[in-house]
Parts: structure tokens; sequence; C-alpha cells
């Protein structure tokens, strides 16, 4: 059975850090994306730390076309699917 996780947009700071805490102390591996790969390396090993499974860390800017690209294969490279998403991050609509 494919393991399932919980992907969290934004998760470098704010509400995106704090879901990704809550998430990961209610027993769901978080797989964490934001721009900021320092702050998620900081967060993956608080989540650690506190006994939580090991999050996938996923740093990229959401606002590149191939984010959605990066993203999905950082998830296929550790086998895994989205159970649920929580996006938590600001999107600029370009014209």
């Amino acid at each position: 059975m494919t393991e399932r996780v919980t992907l969290i947009t934004g998760a470098s700071a704010g509400i995106g850090t704090e879901l990704a805490r809550v998430f990961a102390s209610n027993g769901h591996r978080v797989a964490l994306v934001a721009r900021r790969a320092d702050r998620l390396k900081t967060l993956s090993g608080e989540i650690t730390d506190a006994g939580g499974a090991a999050p996938i860390v996923i740093s990229c800017d959401l606002e590149q076309s191939d984010a959605g690209d990066k993203i999905a294969g950082a998830l296929a490279a550790e086998g895994v699917e989205v159970e649920f998403v929580r996006q938590q991050c600001r999107l600029r609509l370009v014209r």
C-alpha cells in the first residue's frame, strides 16, 4: 500500500508552519513546500525531533511554471501519494 502524506504549501512561515506542526503531531507525514529551504529544514528537524515521521522537504517557488512538476517528482521519488492538501501560500495572478 502506498504511503499517504499531507502536502502543505507556504510551510516556511506563519500559519503554514503551525499547520505542519499540528498535522505532524496528529500522526500525519507531511510534505513541506515553500521557497525558503533553510526554514523548511529547520521545521523538518523540529518535527522529527518531536517524534514525527520525517517530512518531505520540497523547496520551490509556486509562481514558477515548473513548480507542479517539481512537487510531483519529489513525491514520486519518495513513493508517496497526497491524501490532504493545505495551501497556505499566497499566489499572485500575473497578466
